[in-house]
Parts: C-alpha cells; structure tokens; sequence
C-alpha cells in the first residue's frame, strides 16, 4: 500500500500490480479499487488543473482550477459522457455505478487529451 500511494507514473502502477499478482495471487476486489484510485490521482495531478474529485456511485465531481465556461460548449460536443458544468466543476454521473472508478478514469483521460488539444491549437496560433 506505501508503494502505490509513491507511485507518480502510471507505468509504475502495472509493475506493482503484476509483482503483487506473481507474490500474493489474484488481487482482491479492494486493492483492485485502491489500484484504480491511484491511477485517477497520477491523471489528475498530469492534467495540472483538476484540484479534487469526490463522489459516489452514483455522481462524480470534479473541481478545477481554472472555469470552464469558456470551453463549455467545445468539451460538451467533445464529451459523449452524462456531464453538467458549472464554473469551475463538471458533475459526471456515471452510466454503470458499479464501474465508476474505471468511467471516470476514462473521462480524466479524455479531458487531458482535450486540454492538450487546446493548447496545441493554441501555440499554434
């Protein structure tokens, strides 16, 4: 557990899961569910704009540094996700809530590639 709470590179994390695999046999469903919220974590301190996530199975939040409402209408055309934004939040609900952890990891990871795309577009201009 100290191993994955130092991890920083998501890589990192599959090289634990397999030695715990290879040590200890299958993974319990807890650990699995710590696994997946180490990996949201490394998503969310890369995006270097999401400050918290609280939630439940049910309804995800998302907090940010910066609003949204600029790129509001560009991430609600490019999220197929059940998303609301406000300011600063996104509210995710998710469309399995016994797969929550894994539907909102794939939703960070989405909103960072967005995020570079904007930058790309513009350090382009």
């Amino acid at each position: 557990y100290m191993r994955l709470s130092k991890i920083r590179d998501i890589k990192d994390i599959f090289e634990v899961k397999k030695e715990i695999k290879d040590r200890f046999g299958d993974i319990p469903l807890e650990l699995e569910r710590l696994i997946n919220i180490t990996r949201i974590k490394i998503l969310c301190h890369k995006s270097n704009n999401i400050i918290s996530i609280t939630g439940n199975n049910e309804k995800v939040t998302i907090k940010f540094k910066e609003s949204l409402l600029d790129i509001k209408f560009f991430l609600e055309s490019k999220i197929e996700e059940n998303i609301e934004i406000k300011s600063k939040t996104l509210m995710f609900i998710p469309e399995d809530s016994e797969k929550v952890l894994e539907e909102t990891e794939i939703l960070i990871f989405k909103l960072i590639k967005l995020q570079n795309e904007i930058i790309e577009k513009f350090n382009s201009i």
